[in-house]
């Protein structure tokens, strides 16, 4: 009975024994083959459209723990797929950013979204994800073909819509900032009217839809260059939503506006200047898009602005008690 325990005590230690061997092997195999941490980073990548048929790749603040080979960019548009899916090496700048022009020729000039993924070499030949970013092609008119049967043959019929955009800057509401000049560190309103018309046969109710999404930036972030709050480079933006929307035989139109601010007193639709700005022009810009037609989508960007003339502080009153 002695010799069986001493057996059962030699057999549990063996197998304690292979227990920690097989952990600290297990481990040995994670550490060597699990997830290595990303040795390139980019604090800021973008694509910015600056003709009517290309756009360019931006990538600013690379910092590479291994040193950097390259970058190279994947660009595809959304349109049929990934059948135009393109790689192409960066270019370095005299600031250490990469950028590559986009010439959307070879992407057959589709509109609408494109995605582009940036991966980068390390000295030790290891290609990684450095990132992602998107971008929309604005197009303001389209086109599409249908045919019909007139009784007799079958007609073929070309259908073009257009999106037209109207916005508006609102100064606040306060008595004290009312007028042609708006004091900074008040809030103002953006209001985004769109229309979108195609042929007298067409129905708004089937066919189209107005603006449904838009993106606003500002000057005192430098629009889409700003810095954000939490300090990196990106962009601070805003984001509109649908208050009405109207179709009205072959037209369709939407009114956008801010959605409601959590920092305003009264939750208004608003957006507030800093406390100080400069005097003169403000102005406000906006990307708006997913205004549908059978032909895709249509998008445009816009303007408005308003006119800063002193400040807050201006109707601030000392009296005494």
């Amino acid at each position: 009975m002695e010799m069986k325990g001493e057996s059962v005590k030699s057999n549990t230690k063996s197998f304690k024994i292979m227990i920690c061997l097989f952990l600290c092997f297990g481990f040995m195999i994670l550490v060597v083959f699990g997830v290595q941490a990303k040795t390139i980073t980019a604090k800021c990548i973008s694509a910015n459209q600056n003709t009517d048929t290309s756009f360019i790749v931006s990538v600013n603040g690379i910092e590479a723990t291994n040193g950097l080979n390259e970058l190279t960019c994947n660009v595809w548009s959304s349109e049929n797929s990934m059948d135009d899916i393109k790689t192409d090496a960066m270019t370095k700048n005299a600031d250490n950013s990469y950028s590559f022009l986009v010439d959307m020729g070879q992407h057959h000039n589709d509109k609408g979204l494109y995605n582009i993924e940036i991966f980068g070499k390390n000295s030790t030949g290891t290609i990684e994800s450095v990132g992602m970013t998107q971008i929309i092609i604005f197009t303001n008119a389209n086109q599409w073909t249908r045919f019909e049967w007139d009784g007799t043959k079958l007609v073929e019929k070309i259908y073009r819509a257009s999106v037209v955009m109207t916005p508006e800057v609102k100064s606040s509401l306060l008595s004290a900032n009312k007028g042609a000049s708006f004091k900074s560190g008040y809030g103002y309103s953006v209001s985004l009217n769109s229309t979108v018309t195609s042929n007298n046969e067409v129905s708004a109710n089937t066919t189209l839809t107005g603006i449904q999404n838009a993106i606003i930036t500002f000057p005192e972030f430098n629009y889409n260059k700003g810095v954000t709050i939490n300090g990196n480079i990106g962009q601070y933006n805003r984001l509109a939503e649908i208050t009405t929307t109207t179709n009205n035989a072959n037209i369709s139109q939407t009114a956008m506006e801010l959605k409601e601010n959590p920092f305003s007193s009264t939750n208004s639709r608003v957006h507030f200047t800093p406390l100080w700005y400069p005097n003169g022009n403000y102005t406000v810009y906006a990307e708006t898009f997913d205004a549908w037609t059978p032909g895709g989508m249509l998008a445009t960007t816009t303007t408005s602005n308003i006119e800063v003339s002193g400040n807050v502080y201006d109707d601030w009153q000392v009296n005494s008690k």
